[in-house]
């Protein structure tokens, strides 16, 4: 559990974030939090904040990596919902979760799809050995499977920037 001011970002001791993270109250205060978010990630993060409590959104969520002791990063998704007095947002409370057992899993599936038509001959025959998955095992993730993943975060962000640049307030965030 996290309580956030909507200007100042952390304002409360959160004992599991400490124990996730391994920072103390005096790194992740206020927007301390940040520096143990994956620096790829990390801009994301920040920006997608201000839109939501710029937008005073309802809920606020989104999934990023956060550095764990031993220095691994791993995915976790982040919901927030404002707490609101006599109509004006005075806080934001909500929690963090580990998801990267269902974020590699979503992966593996999006990989597989877009792999799905090289998996196939020129007869149009499945190359892929059954028995293997049947088994369960896992495969290699090619390199062209990765080239197509990396495409499409890159390909998210531009639309994410994009999106930003014609939300009023937020072209200064976009370039």
């Amino acid at each position: 559990m996290w309580v956030a001011s909507p200007v100042s970002g952390i304002v409360e001791p959160s004992p599991d974030w400490q124990r996730y993270t391994g920072q103390t109250w005096e790194e992740f205060r206020g927007r301390g939090r940040l520096n143990a978010v994956h620096p790829d990630d990390r801009e994301a993060a920040a920006e997608i904040w201000l839109h939501e409590v710029e937008r005073e959104s309802r809920v606020a969520e989104q999934i990023y990596r956060v550095r764990v002791p031993g220095g691994a990063y791993r995915h976790v998704r982040v919901r927030g919902v404002p707490i609101v007095e006599d109509g004006e947002i005075v806080e934001w409370a909500g929690t963090v979760a580990d998801v990267e057992r269902e974020w590699q899993e979503e992966r593996r599936t999006l990989l597989r799809h877009a792999a799905h038509p090289a998996a196939h001959g020129a007869q149009g025959r499945h190359r892929h050995d059954r028995r293997t998955a049947s088994r369960g095992r896992r495969t290699r993730v090619s390199a062209r499977q990765d080239w197509v993943s990396r495409g499409w975060r890159r390909r998210a962000r531009r639309t994410l920037r994009v999106s930003l640049a014609r939300t009023p307030g937020w072209g200064r965030l976009a370039a």
